[in-house]
């Protein structure tokens, strides 16, 4: 099974409200510009057509497309405002005939977990626009991908590592609290806030995003699916093909912290001769290696910390506690005070 089916197959039923082309307020004044309720004119979809003079995209009649800031499987995402508010959004746009109909399942997801005050990001429409699906959404900062590319040595310090990690782990564990495992961590997925938020950590994209618990129940072990999320930060399990769960995410936070520190994991430039090959070879040094090579040269709490992350069964549940203490540990040792001051 794929990954497209296999997220079909997860979804919670969802009655998507279809919108006619709305008409704009009749005394609605956007800079003297017309308004254009249409997300397709002339057969162009409308990253093409952002540049036009004098044009503002108005979708649900209340948000002002931007321009295109990022993409994705589902589609592209946008900026975007509230004309009522003022406030700055974030627009995802999936073409209605897209292979992965991600959009949809990502929306339930929130649904489901949202919670004021919950740092999670606070969905205020979704619909069908014409021939896309449209989710418009709180706007973030930059990932942490893009943060870690602008350091001189492409690597975040320990203090830094270690708080950013700290808030990382608060997320998963906000999310596992509510039913899901997230399946596809990396840098690009976390992102930070802005303004007077800007030293918090987001945690976004839940496309892949599944149920691991039904009601009281954990999920059944299963094997023989296909690699789920990005293969350098993937737990072995998922190279596997065993169903993911909590243990899986916090594998993969684990390598994202090790990545955070040294810049590179043990597994990257493998020489291959495909895709397959590739995830074949990776699989090898993940399988192989022990902690104490993988965390050679970091403190022995990082060691530890892949050492439980390892240890769990598959239905297990993480001690989110401990490994919290060791990233404050980790920190203290390093004369360092979780003060939130980012270096």
């Amino acid at each position: 099974m794929n990954q497209n089916s296999e997220i079909m197959q997860n979804k919670v039923p969802i009655k998507v409200p279809v919108h006619p082309i709305p008409k704009p307020h009749p005394n609605q004044i956007l800079d003297n510009r017309s308004i254009d309720t249409s997300l397709i004119a002339n057969g162009r979809p409308p990253y093409q057509r952002l540049n036009a003079p004098n044009t503002v995209i108005l979708i649900n009649n209340r948000y002002v497309l931007g321009r295109k800031i990022g993409y994705g499987s589902f589609g592209e995402v946008f900026n975007g405002t509230d004309i009522e508010t003022q406030q700055q959004l974030a627009i995802k746009m999936e073409p209605l005939d897209s292979p992965h109909q991600i959009l949809a399942h990502e929306y339930q997801v929130y649904q489901d977990i949202y919670q004021p005050g919950s740092d999670l990001c606070r969905v205020y429409y979704f619909g069908v626009e014409d021939d896309f699906r449209v989710l418009v959404m709180d706007a973030l900062g930059q990932s942490l991908g893009q943060l870690l590319d602008r350091q001189p040595t492409r690597t975040f310090s320990l203090k830094n590592t270690l708080m950013l990690i700290d808030q990382m782990l608060t997320r998963l564990e906000y999310l596992h609290q509510h039913d899901y495992v997230h399946r596809d961590l990396k840098p690009e997925n976390f992102l930070i806030g802005t303004g007077y938020q800007a030293n918090k950590v987001h945690l976004i994209d839940y496309g892949l995003a599944k149920r691991y618990r039904l009601g009281n129940k954990h999920i059944s072990f299963k094997a023989g699916n296909k690699l789920v999320g990005t293969a350098r930060y993937a737990s072995v399990n998922s190279h596997l093909g065993i169903r993911l769960s909590r243990r899986d995410d916090l594998e993969s936070l684990g390598y994202i912290m090790i990545f955070f520190l040294n810049g590179v994991l043990p597994w990257q430039s493998l020489k291959s001769r495909n895709k397959e090959d590739k995830y074949q070879n990776i699989l090898k040094v993940k399988a192989t290696i022990g902690m104490e090579r993988l965390c050679q040269g970091l403190p022995n709490e990082i060691r530890l910390f892949m050492e439980h992350v390892k240890s769990l069964e598959f239905v297990e549940k993480p001690n989110y506690k401990y490994l919290r203490g060791l990233l404050h540990q980790a920190l203290k040792n390093a004369g360092h005070n979780y003060d939130l001051e980012f270096e």
